[in-house]
């Protein structure tokens, strides 16, 4: 028998071996990122798709009442291609925690400026 098969038969007994949490542990960073299905070129329609999800991002952050310090907007090219790859990323700090879309999205489409 194996460790957690183990653990199943003593918790069917009764006896407890793994605590359960109160209250689970806020989270500490969330992310909001997707594939395009087709190459992109233009940096409008990636600065599109970061408004989107930046959009998400701070609904997740009101929804979980916590705010960002940081944000990060990184870009990839298709790993899976056989062309040349490409891959680069950029963070802000906020002067202050925030869940505002608008601030959210000002620091990420810098960042997004400076890597693409």
């Amino acid at each position: 028998m194996t460790v957690v098969g183990a653990r199943v038969v003593m918790e069917l007994r009764g006896v407890s071996c793994m605590p359960l949490e109160v209250c689970p542990p806020a989270k500490k960073s969330i992310t909001c990122s997707r594939s395009f299905g087709k190459a992109v070129d233009l940096l409008s329609d990636v600065r599109e798709a970061v408004a989107f999800y930046i959009t998400r991002a701070a609904e997740k952050l009101r929804r979980g009442h916590i705010a960002a310090r940081v944000v990060t907007t990184f870009i990839q090219t298709d790993r899976f291609s056989d062309e040349p790859q490409y891959y680069n990323a950029g963070t802000r700090t906020l002067a202050y925690p925030t869940d505002s879309m608008r601030e959210l999205l000002a620091c990420a489409l810098d960042a997004l400026e400076r890597i693409f």
